[in-house]
This record gives structure tokens, sequence and C-alpha cells, in this order.
């Protein structure tokens, strides 16, 4: 490094000294402007409480100083509070002042006393022995009585003075005013403005309750009932019952009030007050409890000794970088389902280089090689929340690497096995166990670590730690599976990973429901026949992703159609009459097998061509049948035979239309004989040709018709 190149680092160190220094300043002035105050004015009090941004200028100073508790106030002293900040002075004469956020006042003193000169903001005070004199925009107040008043100044320089307790009566240079406790009193450089009565509000959240945060910063939220003309809500978290020391307020539009401020555990009081359109208080309601707890992150108990990994790791090449697991522990907690841990090279954990799981306070990190790692853990709930991560925990890992003599490659016996749980699950005791994964063994491994993968790659692959040189695959969900085993030497080296195996556990083969005979009866023999559309259905497999359904016109399925679905439920396209042969199996994600196929289900689709109707023979249409005797009276009809027919029906009715059918009868024969007893008159019959087994008819015949005549002898019966 030459001469220059060092005068520039100096340069820029000193800039940078000097920019810090400067920033803070920014934050803190005190060094440049002491304070000091040389004004020789009587101390009237002091700062009993000072929450977040609190300031003080005395005087004589030029600057505005942070008030600390215990600081004393004299005089001429102004204090400011700047947003959810609040303060709590205490003057010697017994009055306790209590500021809310953003609001500034003057400590002066007129005819002897004590003076305050209210700038803007919220006051809180309880009236001591002397009451108390309030001066704002050029006009004086004199409150006296006994209890608590709360001041308020609004933009438009009016103020609200409201009793809390007891009650007080307030001097002006237009009168004197008696407030009671409970009532609110507006006052302006004309006098008294208008009385206000204070409602009750009702608050949603109920007195009591126990909120649990999972992070400090989740939302802590209340809710109240809406007040009528109200135009706005102030909702204020207090430390005490009383609220004289409040810890945050809201202003909120709607009928809720949320922040997500890290507050400290512990009991609290809250309060919710109705503002009108001048941001007076119209309605307040009770004061409520709240109790806060937070989940705390885990306690980590690693030692700092064990901190630091220094050991010897034996390694199977000179470049092979050591590496090794480190122990770390934390106190585990009841709350938690389980545990969540990170480790990184960096404190903001960016990147992360691990993030794992663990059921246990316990766990051995994965191998890390030589150089400096921060881990740190969180708490996870059942329903999936998690606690703040733990504070970052350094871990050092310095090894040295000793060359060892690793496992030689592993070989499985076979590169492709298949397991049927179906067959598995019906196995007795007596039959031979399933075949298990086996590879040959080494002489320097004393295990054997074998891994898992659904993907071919092994992507997000499962371990599996072995002593022996066989794996019982029996109890792996079913599915395809790529393995690959590596020997693990007493030093803990592992050798190279053996050639993959592919594994196929096949799940309990789903159940295809029966198909019902399609019959379909040509219109014209000249058209084809249509296509029809069957429903498949089979029980569901919960392993398997989708369905493979194959429909072949052979039971040896040799050129099968396949349909693949993802439901338990397909509809079958048959595209022409014939025999069917159908059956289904489960797949997995990728598209394997997890079960074996189904029985398989037969569908038949029979189409016919129309038959035809028989032609009528006897009697004769409009023929006149004359009965001679009512002993056993008869007639035959008589038809056509029709060939593919197995029976025939016959209808006779005394409407054309047969809207009510007298007789009906089934005739094996062409041919029918009526000896029934019927009535005289005319009648109507026809007759259609039946195919019992194929549930097939023709159409009906010609209709004829015949009438009786008895020649006074009494008719048929039928």
């Amino acid at each position: 490094m030459n001469q220059s190149e060092k005068t520039e680092r100096i340069i820029l160190i000193l800039a940078a000294l000097l920019i810090v220094v400067f920033s803070y300043f920014l934050y803190d002035d005190s060094l440049l402007f002491p304070r000091l105050d040389d004004s020789g004015l009587e101390k009237i009090g002091k700062v009993s409480v000072s929450n977040r941004d609190v300031r003080l200028k005395t005087a004589s100073a030029f600057t505005w100083f942070p008030a600390d508790r215990s600081d004393d106030v004299r005089l001429m002293d102004s204090i400011f509070t700047g947003e959810r900040s609040s303060a709590q002075i205490q003057l010697n004469d017994g009055t306790d002042l209590t500021l809310k956020e953003n609001s500034l006042i003057t400590l002066s003193s007129a005819g002897g006393e004590i003076n305050l000169d209210f700038r803007f903001g919220d006051l809180t005070s309880k009236i001591g022995s002397k009451g108390l004199k309030i001066t704002s925009g050029g006009e004086t107040y004199t409150i006296e009585g006994s209890g608590t008043v709360s001041l308020k100044k609004s933009s438009n320089g009016e103020i609200e003075v409201s009793v809390t307790g007891g009650r007080a009566s307030i001097k002006t240079r237009t009168g004197r005013y008696s407030i009671e406790e409970g009532k609110t009193l507006g006052f302006n450089k004309n006098g008294a403005a208008d009385s206000i009565q204070v409602g009750k509000m009702e608050t949603v959240t109920p007195t009591g309750v126990q909120y649990y945060k999972i992070k400090r910063t989740d939302p802590l939220t209340t809710q109240w009932k809406p007040y009528p003309k109200a135009k706005a809500y102030q909702w204020d978290l207090c430390e005490t019952p009383s609220c004289d020391k409040v810890t945050r307020s809201i202003k909120s539009s709607s009928l809720e009030a949320s922040t997500t401020e890290p507050f400290p555990e512990g009991r609290y009081y809250w309060r919710v007050s109705a503002l009108d359109s001048k941001g007076r208080k119209i309605a307040t309601s009770d004061t409520q409890i709240l109790d806060l707890s937070v989940a705390t992150a885990p306690k980590v108990l690693t030692t700092l000794d064990a901190a630091v990994i220094r050991k010897e790791v034996k390694i199977p090449t000179l470049t092979t970088p050591p590496a090794a697991s480190a122990k770390i522990s934390w106190q585990p907690q009841p709350e938690f389902a389980h545990y969540e841990y990170e480790i990184s090279t960096s404190k903001q954990f960016d990147p992360v280089l691990y993030k794992q799981q663990s059921q246990t306070g316990l766990v051995n990190t994965p191998p890390l090689k030589n150089g400096v790692y921060y881990y740190h853990v969180r708490g996870v709930f059942a329903n999936g929340r998690t606690s703040d991560w733990s504070e970052p925990q350094q871990l050092t890992v310095a090894l040295t690497g000793v060359l060892g003599n690793p496992p030689s490659k592993i070989a499985f016996e076979k590169n492709a096995y298949q397991l049927d749980m179906e067959t598995l699950n019906k196995r007795s005791p007596s039959s031979v166990a399933p075949d298990k994964v086996r590879w040959t063994a080494d002489s320097k491994a004393v295990s054997y670590q074998l891994q898992m993968s659904r993907d071919a790659s092994f992507k997000n692959a499962k371990t599996v730690e072995m002593n022996g040189t066989a794996l019982d695959w029996s109890k792996y969900p079913p599915g395809v599976w790529h393995v690959r085993v590596q020997g693990v030497s007493q030093d803990q080296l592992k050798g190279p990973f053996s050639e993959p195996a592919r594994l196929n556990i096949l799940s309990g083969r789903p159940v295809l429901e029966p198909f019902s005979v399609f019959e379909k009866l040509a219109k014209d023999p000249s058209i084809p026949a249509p296509a029809i559309e069957a429903k498949a259905q089979w029980s569901s497999i919960p392993v398997a992703k989708s369905y493979r359904l194959q429909i072949s016109k052979d039971s040896s399925f040799k050129a099968p159609r396949q349909l693949v679905s993802r439901k338990p439920a397909s509809a079958v396209k048959i595209d022409e009459p014939g025999t069917y042969f159908i059956r289904v199996q489960g797949l997995d994600e990728a598209g394997e097998p997890v079960t074996r196929f189904s029985e398989t289900q037969t569908l038949r689709y029979n189409y016919h061509d129309p038959m035809s109707p028989p032609r009528l023979s006897e009697p004769y249409d409009r023929a006149s049948i004359f009965l001679q005797t009512t002993q056993n009276p008869m007639f035959w009809l008589e038809w056509t035979q029709v060939k593919e027919a197995t029976s025939y029906q016959v209808e006779i009715s005394g409407d054309v239309n047969f809207g009510s059918v007298l007789f009906r009868t089934e005739a094996r024969d062409s041919r029918v004989l009526l000896q029934n007893k019927v009535p005289t008159g005319k009648f109507f019959w026809r007759v259609r040709s039946l195919i019992k087994n194929e549930n097939r008819s023709s159409a009906w015949s010609e209709v004829r018709s015949f009438e009786i005549d008895s020649q006074g002898l009494g008719g048929l019966n039928l």
C-alpha cells in the first residue's frame, strides 16, 4: 500500500466518524447545548412520569431537552408531549398535572400563585386547596372545588372542562359557573359556551377479556356500540382504573380501535368516549379491564462452549471440505405443537441456509462446513401460527480434515420391485414373506443410508438409516418410489450412491360397478346404430390422484381404449353395438399405477331391427257373429305368424282407440279361442308380436271390429 492510499483511507475513516458524531447530535443535542439553568427562577415541582417523547425547555434555553423522570421544573418552563406520549408533573403545592399526547403548557406565576399557560392538547389535574389557574388565549380561568378536572383545548381556541370526580366551579371575567360530576362545559372568549351532558356508552368487548398475542405486533382490538350524534370516538388505554395515566389514545371513525403497538404483558384499563363535531366528549363508557399476555420465543439452552465445534473429521479425499453436525437445544414450551429453526451465515438470516422442523427441543443440524453461522428458533402453534424468533445465536465450526477410507459403491439385487398391498393384506401367517429390497454389503460400512423419492432426480428425498442390507417396504405409502443407497463407515464417511432402483407399491384395487344391458330398437333398418354413453362408477382409492379406465372388445385387453378421470366416475362412449370389457386402476401424481386393475365388468350394447306386426286373418273386419247357445259359446281370433316372435299379445275393447281394454291375453300360437261370456254389441281387436327374453315388441296390427248377436240367448262374458 503506497502513501496516497493510506492518506485516502485515513480521510475516509475520519469522515465516517464525523457522520456518526453529527448524527448523534441530531438525536440528542445536549452536548452542544448543555442544559444549564442560570435564570435563578424558583423550583416549583418535578417530572414524576415521562413516557416516550416528553420535552422540556427552560426560560433561558433556546432548545428543547428530553424530560427525564425526576427532572426539576421551574417557573417559566415549557413542557411538551409528542404523539403517543404522556407526562406527569408534581408541583410543590400538591397539584398533580397529567399531560396527554400532543400537549404543550408553560408554568408561569400570577398574583403569587402558579398559573398554567395552556397552549394546546389535553390536560388532567386534581384540584388542590388553592385551586387551579389556567390561561388560554389571553383569558384566565380559576378552577376551584374538589375532585379531578379534565381540560381539552380545541383548534378553534375553545376550552372544554369536564369534571370526572366531585364538583367544581369556574370563574371567568364573565361570571362564575358550576359543573357537576359527569358534565362538561365549554368556554371561549365570550364566556361559557354550551353545557354538555355526558352520556353513557356501551362496549361490545366485555370487561376482563384476556388477550393472548402470538406476536407482540399482533393487533389489539376492542369494539363498542354506536352512540347517537357521535362524529368520532376516542379510545384510551390506561395503566390505572381511573385512567389518569393514559398509555395510548386512538381517534377512530368506526366502532373499534386496533393497535399493533408491542405493549408489555400485564393488566390494562380502557374506555371509549363519543365526540361531537367540535371534538367535545358527549359520552363515555365505564372503565373496562383488559389482561394482555404475549407468547415468548423459545429460550435457547446451547452453551457458549457447545456453540464452538472443534474436532477432527475424516474426509474421503484431500479436496473434500470437512463438515460436521452441531447440537443445538432450547427450552420446550407446552403451548407449541412443534418448532422451526433456521441457520444462516448472517444475523439478518439472508440467505437462509437451512430451515427445518423439530418436535423436541434438541436437534442435530445438517453437516456444516468451517465458518461462522447464526441460528434462531420459534414455536409453532397447532393452528399454524408462529411465535417471534429467538435472538440470533452464533455457531462457530472449526474442523480439521483427516484423510479416511469411505465404503465402496453399493449395488441393488434388482433394479425394479413391485408389491401388491391387496395380496399382502390377505396373506396368511404361513405364507411366504413379501420380497424385500436388498443390496450388497461392504466391509467398511457399519450402516447404510437409503434415500427414497417420488422423483427420479431425488428431489425432496426421504432418508432412511439402515443397519442391515434389506428394506421392508411393505409399510410405505403406495405409489412409485425411486431408491438409492450408500454405505456409511465407522468415521461417518459416506460412500457413493448406488444406481437407483424403482419400487412400485400397489394399493387395494378399486371395485367397478356392473353395467346394465343397453337395448336399442331400430326405427329404420337402413339407419346405422347410434353411439351410446354409459356411466362407469367405482370405489374411491385414497392414495389415487386419478384413475385409468380401459375399454376393450376382447377380455385380454390387447389394444384397449383408455380414459383418465380424476374422480371415481366417468362417462364411457360406445360407438357401435357389441360386447365390451371394462376395468379401472388408480394412478399417482405422475400417472404411475398405485393399484392393480379392478375386476373386469362386461358392457353389452344390443341393436335390433324393427319387428313386423302380425296380419289379422279371422274374423274378417266388421264381421257379425251369431251365437246359437249359451252353453260354452266360443269362436277363434286368428292372425299370421311372425318369424322371430316368441308370443303374441291380444287386446279386445269396446273403443276403437282402446281407451278401455275389456280383454287382454298372451298366446304362444297365432290364434286364440274366446270362450268367455261377452255382452252383445260391437267390439274391436288387435295383436302385436313379442320377444320375451329381449323385452321387445312390434307395433300393433291393424284394428278390426266384430259384432256379437246372441239371438236372445244371452252374450259372452269377457
